[in-house]
């Protein structure tokens, strides 16, 4: 099993399989700032689960709800889901299926988006998702701005969904749908971090799309420097 350690409280030891996408910086910052909103007892929803590490850490670490709900399009994501609430002991439904599809009927106090807000692009020359689908477009926004459209059908009253934005997508247009069907959108926290160095020889493709503005990031210290945030919108 692999560990994967959150913030400086909690190292989780999941199973993740070759196919299934391995937590990264969004996750510990996802967690993070999902762990400073959710209430006692509220029941979420880790949509795009992946190993189901947002959830089972939410679970360990704040005393929601039970069962928790998982689902991603990969069904060895949801084998892993399975694996590592057993592991800990948690009572979960997770389930197979494409965004909110496996979820009619349902509704959540707290919805956890961890389906990818980055360029395709980006995405397919990285390797954070070797073998994995990530059908998010060019400017990164295809997916999330789904989910944003479709979330209000299964949140409760006053319910909220919590989305990563890393700037390597068009995030104003991310926002500008979220003012849509959200009357409320708050930035809860961000990371800036340095784009991995196996990452600059794709620097033409980078200042490319930069320029087209289907992504963003800066310059410093002559490193270039991308930040995810993280919005909770209600």
């Amino acid at each position: 099993m692999k560990i994967i350690k959150i913030k400086s409280k909690l190292n989780l030891k999941l199973q993740i399989s070759d196919k299934v996408f391995t937590p990264t910086l969004t996750t510990n910052i996802l967690i993070k700032s999902a762990i400073k909103k959710i209430k006692k007892g509220s029941k979420i929803l880790d949509l795009g689960c992946g190993s189901g590490a947002v959830g089972i850490a939410l679970k360990k670490l704040k005393k929601i709800s039970e069962p928790v709900y998982f689902s991603d399009l990969s069904a060895q994501a949801i084998k892993d889901v399975k694996f590592n609430s057993t592991f800990y002991k948690i009572n979960t439904i997770a389930k197979k299926g494409s965004l909110f599809d496996p979820w009619k009927g349902h509704k959540f106090d707290f919805i956890i988006n961890d389906v990818a807000a980055i360029s395709q692009k980006i995405a397919t020359l990285s390797n954070w998702y070797k073998g994995i689908s990530c059908d998010s477009g060019l400017d990164g926004t295809k997916l999330v701005n789904k989910i944003i459209s479709k979330s209000k059908n299964f949140l409760n009253e006053n319910g909220s969904l919590f989305i990563p934005v890393i700037s390597l997508s068009d995030e104003e247009k991310i926002i500008n749908k979220a003012k849509k069907y959200f009357t409320t959108i708050n930035l809860i926290d961000y990371l800036d971090w340095p784009l991995p160095k196996e990452m600059y020889k794709h620097k033409n493709i980078l200042y490319d799309l930069k320029s087209r503005k289907k992504i963003n990031f800066q310059i410093k210290w002559g490193l270039i420097i991308c930040r995810t945030s993280v919005y909770m919108l209600k």
